[in-house]
């Protein structure tokens, strides 16, 4: 199993083998570059993909924006203005505080898949 967030470290998953799990962390805003890069070529690799998602209080730019700001609201009003805007607050600015007990589901799905059982408890 492969856990990280979007970025150049998923490309090591050309070295799991078939049948090991990707899971990729997707920041807001980040949903198409994270599909597109990790999420649509996962299963031609033979692998398990799962993406968790984070929620606007997962991520840094609620506390530089505010939660009711287009960044958190509406990310792909960010995304007209273009690339280099897109890829300055979404890419660069954001960092992630994980609700661990809501990752967890995540995991424990991943484990699954891995045709071992994990316990819930």
């Amino acid at each position: 199993m492969l856990v990280g967030a979007n970025g150049a470290g998923l490309t090591n998953a050309v070295f799991l083998p078939e049948g090991a799990a990707l899971v990729q962390v997707v920041g807001l805003g980040i949903d198409w570059i994270s599909n597109t890069y990790f999420g649509i070529p996962s299963p031609g690799m033979g692998l398990n993909y799962i993406d968790y998602k984070i929620e606007p209080k997962e991520s840094s730019l609620i506390s530089l924006y505010g939660k009711n700001h287009p960044v958190i609201v509406d990310p792909e009003s960010i995304t007209l203005k273009g690339y280099e805007v897109d890829r300055a607050v979404y890419l660069i600015k954001q960092n992630f505080n994980i609700d661990v007990v809501r990752f967890r589901k995540t995991l424990v799905k991943a484990h699954g898949l891995l045709g071992r059982s994990a316990p819930l408890g």
